[in-house]
């Protein structure tokens, strides 16, 4: 779910697209957790490139448009990087989904996937209760 940027560079609105993110986050982990077979590997790939292009630009504006205190953006700096890392980790193992032949490599590999998504979930919403 892409993040249009906003014509009103406000607070509110960074709070708004912190939300989106989220939720884009949460239904994607209940879409991979549901079936199996629900959601392919090259669409979860897509996802992940996804949320991939609009993490970053969710950061340029949470920087730019937000009148936090400079302590508060010193909180946020692990969040983003943490939540960073799993981004990229996530689409890691989006990729070695795609080439998995083995079913307990395919075990473990869907493992990892929940795992990065809901480590990264929680970066975000800590990242959203910090800027509310």
């Amino acid at each position: 779910m892409p993040l249009a940027p906003s014509s009103d560079s406000g607070s509110g609105d960074v709070v708004e697209q912190v939300s989106v993110f989220l939720r884009s986050l949460e239904d994607l982990s209940a879409s991979f957790s549901k079936n199996t077979e629900a959601l392919e590997a090259f669409a979860l790939q897509q996802q992940t490139a996804q949320l991939q292009q609009t993490f970053p630009k969710l950061l340029q504006q949470l920087t730019e448009t937000t009148t936090l205190e400079p302590a508060a953006h010193q909180r946020l700096r692990p969040y983003q990087t943490e939540a960073h890392r799993r981004l990229r980790l996530l689409s890691v193992e989006a990729m070695k989904l795609r080439t998995v032949k083995q079913p307990e490599t395919l075990e473990k590999v869907r493992s990892q996937l929940q795992d990065h998504l809901t480590q990264l979930t929680k970066f975000i919403q800590a990242i959203a209760d910090e800027i509310a």
